[in-house]
């Protein structure tokens, strides 16, 4: 009798340990779902933010366009740019060859003379 009663015991323990197993793994399926939904949460809150972030700087750049737009149609449209030095001199030295052959209709082609000179320095290179 002490035997059926010791087996019967060992029986009910190793249903409750096995029930108990269950449980925990019931326990650590659960955990790893609360913690997977919230990772999911998390990527969400992270994406709507990019998403929100994203569509501020689209409308940043719409802003800024609008204004440069704007401030294109504020400038004059007939600025006349100005030329550079060379070709401000290369113009002044044209109207002299121009007036030098009006002026000597007889010599239409007399080149214009221009002496280079060069800038000495007292000191030489080594």
């Amino acid at each position: 009798m002490r035997e059926e009663k010791s087996e019967l015991d060992i029986d009910n323990l190793t249903g409750i340990v096995s029930e108990l197993q269950q449980e925990v793994q019931l326990i650590k399926n659960e955990v790893g779902k609360l913690r997977l939904n919230t990772l999911i949460e998390k990527l969400h809150v992270f994406i709507e933010n990019s998403e929100e972030q994203f569509k501020n700087m689209k409308q940043d750049i719409y802003t800024q366009k609008q204004d440069i737009e704007q401030l294109k149609q504020s400038l004059p449209k007939n600025l006349s740019r100005r030329p550079s030095e060379f070709r401000q001199l290369q113009k002044m030295l044209q109207s002299v060859k121009q007036n030098e052959t009006i002026r000597n209709p007889t010599n239409k082609f007399t080149p214009t003379k221009v002496e280079i000179t060069s800038i000495k320095s007292k000191y030489r290179r080594p």
